[in-house]
């Protein structure tokens, strides 16, 4: 998420409050908070994410998690998606199937908000 979020070099609006609500969610302690919101400054290499998917499904849960965290408003991002779907060797159909899903995510929240 961080590293989709950041790929125009900056964490800021939508992208940075989804991944700190993540991070304030999670089940962790003060300090490991801590250290993780530390690390949104460090960069992700694309080629690290693209190693942690061994499975399909997990190839396309990743690149999920990087559409939901990202909101696309400049072409270093789409151009850092494409470039990630491309390494994690998704089909382009399944790809638009994940970002027609990922477009409806923001109307299913606010319906059941």
């Amino acid at each position: 998420m961080i590293a989709a979020a950041s790929a125009d070099g900056k964490l800021e609006g939508r992208e940075g409050d989804a991944i700190f609500r993540a991070v304030h969610d999670l089940a962790l302690g003060p300090a490991e908070k801590a250290l993780l919101l530390g690390e949104l400054g460090k960069p992700v290499e694309i080629d690290v994410l693209v190693a942690a998917a061994t499975t399909p499904p997990i190839a396309a849960e990743i690149y999920t998690a990087a559409l939901l965290a990202t909101e696309l408003d400049t072409p270093a991002e789409h151009a850092w998606l494409s470039t990630l779907a491309s390494k994690l060797g998704l089909d382009p159909a399944l790809v638009a199937q994940l970002e027609g899903g990922a477009e409806q995510e923001p109307e299913r929240a606010r319906a059941a908000g």
